[in-house]
């Protein structure tokens, strides 16, 4: 791995990686993309399973015929501003303003070169949005925002949609007023953008980086754009920026005076404009990647691979390198007084490990963020059964559930004291949060145990009743409810009594009888397809959550709640909402679902 830097490179994360090989194609299906099953939808995976990666969802990219070109510098002087990561986030949302259009009119289009193409290895966090996925993914995701009545007046085939979302942005009030989108933006802009965390010279560096479709036409409307953005949120945040009293800086930018804070420079190369603090570090950035892009990094290509490859939406964070080059930069800011640092000199901590990434992608009737941590302790849970799955089916509007915890629970407990200890103050410990749990009748962490036990789950039904299911020690659970329910009812007197049932594998306990009743035996939420559809996994996951889309409908019609056309379509349209978190050989994995009929 290259490093941009003088010294030694800190920031290695390739030490300890096995080298992944990019996958090859499905020679099954034409240039890779996703079968689609019949009806035209894309099938979603086998229970438990996560998509086998395809190159129809491989962030692997194309190499570039030849050479890559040298980068052009900028030589126009423009110094550094030290809201780059807000203006960043700034030029993002000026992609997006053509970005929902320009997906839209783009939905049948592909290939190219992505941000990680034009990112050095140095890089430690980027966040992506690419609207030229996959043609699967494409076709996927128009597919399913099209259910949606309020969308398909945008997504319509054939329609200029870019000029459409131009006219309904030019009417928002966080559209920079001086700028025009379709006279400054449309004629350079592409379809793929990226903000990153980069490290120069042993210092983190934002970096934006935005696919141009046009150089010439880029290099001449940047300058204007970042100065209409910068002096929008300028003229919209009323305070000082750079400590000073009036919140100005003297300085120019091409010349021209841009007020509240200096902006970056930015360098044009190889399809892409990369925005920085100065040309200079534009400039670095861009032959650093020249030489080692990110795209050829095996552990951020490994990383991918874990959550099915790239998505719409795609991010990634080396943890550790991240956390301590930021640490760095506060340290280094001003920003705390020098004594907290002569306490304290990681404020963000210094125990990350590991790396994070997550992708967003479609399938005709569903829409998924997949995450994965890696690179961290196993995670080991009891091979207890998810008590979730016999919830009430036809009632349940909402879940949570969780299973094989009992193992961690004293585990848990102790860094929770060590935690507290760390950061007591004087004449405090830890006791002091046993002692006044103790005094409330509580016994911890005995209490914590039984509660959580080795299997449980809480339900919300559409009679507004709650109850929950404890697979746990019955004499224990009873014991416990026995000294909370006084205590409940005496702080919440409004609140009608719960009432509970000892089971031959631990407790059931519900606000009505009728809930107390089907608690009590086998529900049959687990063999809903509604349910299943929405978390999978569930009997591996240590812990799930889920909506049920008709019974909320029911919920709400109950209550009387009117909603207009458009939320009443998107509820109709909804079949259930899913989050499952599982644990890893190194960490955790999760997936974030939400399922349309």
């Amino acid at each position: 791995m290259s490093a941009m830097n003088d010294g030694p490179d800190q920031y290695d994360r390739t030490q300890g990686a096995d080298p992944i090989e990019p996958k090859e194609t499905d020679p099954l299906t034409p240039e890779g993309q996703v079968p689609l099953a019949p009806g035209g939808q894309v099938p979603l995976a086998p229970e438990g399973m996560v998509p086998a990666p395809s190159e129809a969802w491989s962030l692997v990219p194309v190499a570039p015929t030849g050479a890559v070109p040298e980068p052009a510098v900028h030589t126009e002087a423009r110094r550094s501003g030290r809201r780059i990561w807000i203006v960043g986030a700034a030029v993002v949302a000026v992609v997006a303003l053509g970005g929902a259009g320009a997906y839209a009119y783009s939905l049948l289009a592909g290939g190219g070169v992505h941000p990680e193409d034009r990112l050095p290895d140095t890089t430690v966090a980027v966040a992506s949005i690419d609207l030229d996925p996959s043609s699967g993914q494409k076709i996927a995701a128009y597919q399913f925002l099209r259910r949606f009545k309020a969308l398909q007046p945008t997504f319509q085939e054939n329609d200029n949609l870019i000029s459409t979302l131009l006219k309904e942005s030019s009417q928002d009030a966080s559209t920079p007023p001086a700028l025009s989108f379709d006279a400054d933006v449309k004629p350079w802009l592409g379809k793929r953008a990226a903000i990153a965390g980069v490290i120069v010279n042993d210092t983190l560096e934002p970096v934006l980086a935005i696919q141009v479709s046009d150089e010439d036409k880029a290099r001449t409307a940047l300058p204007k754009v970042i100065k209409a953005i910068d002096t929008s949120m300028e003229s919209s945040s009323g305070g000082s920026i750079n400590g000073s009293s009036d919140g100005t800086v003297d300085g120019s930018f091409n010349g021209g005076n841009i007020g509240p804070s200096r902006l970056g420079g930015f360098e044009v190369s190889g399809g892409y404009a990369l925005i920085a603090k100065d040309d200079a570090t534009a400039a670095a950035v861009a032959s650093a990647a020249s030489a080692a892009p990110l795209a050829k990094d095996q552990q951020f290509l490994g990383d991918l691979s874990s959550v099915g490859g790239s998505g719409i939406v795609t991010g990634w964070i080396d943890n550790a390198a991240f956390t301590k080059a930021l640490n760095k930069v506060i340290a280094t800011s001003g920003a705390l007084p020098p004594e907290v640092l002569a306490q304290n000199p990681n404020p963000l901590g210094g125990s990350a490990t590991g790396r994070s990434v997550f992708a967003l992608r479609f399938t005709s009737n569903t829409a998924e963020i997949q995450s994965r941590s890696l690179g961290g302790t196993a995670v080991k849970l009891s091979d207890a059964p998810p008590i979730i799955t016999a919830m009430p089916a036809t009632t349940t509007v909402g879940a949570l559930g969780w299973r094989g915890l009992d193992t961690g629970v004293d585990q848990a407990w102790q860094s929770l004291l060590d935690q507290v200890q760390k950061s007591a103050g004087s004449g405090e410990s830890a006791q002091d949060l046993i002692d006044a749990a103790a005094a409330d009748g509580f016994k911890l962490p005995q209490d914590i145990k039984t509660l959580v036990g080795s299997s449980g789950a809480l339900v919300f039904t559409t009679d507004t009743a709650v109850g929950g299911r404890f697979v746990t020690d019955p004499a224990a659970a009873s014991e416990f409810f026995g000294r909370l329910q006084p205590k409940l009812t005496t702080e919440n007197p409004e609140v009608p009594p719960l009432t509970s049932a000892a089971l031959p594998n631990g407790l059931a306990v519900a606000s009505t009888p009728d809930l107390l009743g089907s608690l009590s035996q086998e529900g049959g939420l687990g063999a809903s397809p509604r349910f299943a559809s929405a978390v999978p996994e569930v009997r591996t996951a240590g812990f799930v959550f889920y909506v049920d889309g008709p019974n909320l409908s029911t919920l709400l019609s109950r209550q009387g709640v009117s909603n207009d056309d458009q939320a009443k379509d998107a509820l109709a349209q909804l079949s259930g909402f899913g989050f499952a978190l599982s644990p890893q050989s190194d960490g955790w994995s999760s997936r974030v679902r939400l399922v349309l009929n």
